[in-house]
């Protein structure tokens, strides 16, 4: 049963400067309506020499199309510069990557950086495109001797949760079998959901983590804020 799926995408390495649209009108504009303004007020003011209307209009054009950047971006996703390569489940008990499969229990060293989705606001105050396309998420593990990285596509907020529902399960019930940085890969705010503390409570009682153990000494604290 697939607890979850999304998209494996590889970056490609693009071919020559990679701007958006709106980067583009943005340093095109600036560089030529600079460099056309500075050329146009030596002819001018040095050279005594009359500037043709038509290069006059080439100026405001590209004026124009700096000032026009700043409103294209604000519907603008980052550009995509990858390709798929296949899909990424997280089924009863394995990964499925890209047509291969790594059984939980082959799992070692789990890793994830999850925290971009399409349409998430980039924080580009003045350039640049307002929105991520969602493909900045890694999840990386050792499995028979070898190291794997995949790259995934979450195509919104939601599908984060998901994700990070279905692998706080697989860790928690240990079918992921269990090291103490398996916590690294749960969000700190969901560290505190019952069914994580269930699992440091059980942890504990086995002496599988000492008492003094940040996650046990976090548990207390919030027991203690909601009595």
């Amino acid at each position: 049963m697939t607890a979850f799926q999304c998209k494996i995408v590889v970056k490609k390495k693009p071919s020559g400067l990679n701007w958006t649209r709106s980067e583009q009108l943005y340093n095109y504009g600036a560089l030529g309506s600079i460099g056309m303004s500075t050329l146009f007020h030596f002819l001018k003011e040095k050279l005594d020499v009359q500037i043709p209307t038509f290069f006059n209009l080439l100026l405001m054009i590209l004026i124009l199309a700096w000032l026009s950047s700043f409103f294209l971006r604000l519907n603008e996703h980052k550009n995509f510069n990858a390709a798929y390569i296949g899909d990424f489940h997280i089924e009863e008990h394995h990964f499925h990557c890209a047509g291969r499969e790594f059984p939980f229990t082959s799992l070692r060293n789990l890793k994830t950086d999850i925290r971009d989705f399409y349409g998430k606001k980039t924080g580009n105050r003045r350039i640049g495109p307002h929105y991520s396309n969602g493909i900045d998420n890694f999840i990386a593990f050792d499995s028979g001797g070898e190291s794997f990285t995949f790259q995934l596509e979450f195509l919104s907020e939601r599908v984060i949760d998901d994700f990070n529902w279905a692998l706080i399960n697989c860790i928690c019930s240990e079918r992921i079998p269990y090291q103490r940085s398996n916590f690294n890969c749960i969000p700190e705010e969901l560290l505190d959901m019952p069914t994580v503390r269930n699992f440091i409570a059980k942890l504990l009682k086995e002496q599988r983590i000492d008492a003094s153990d940040s996650l046990v000494i976090r548990g207390y604290y919030i027991d203690e804020t909601t009595n």
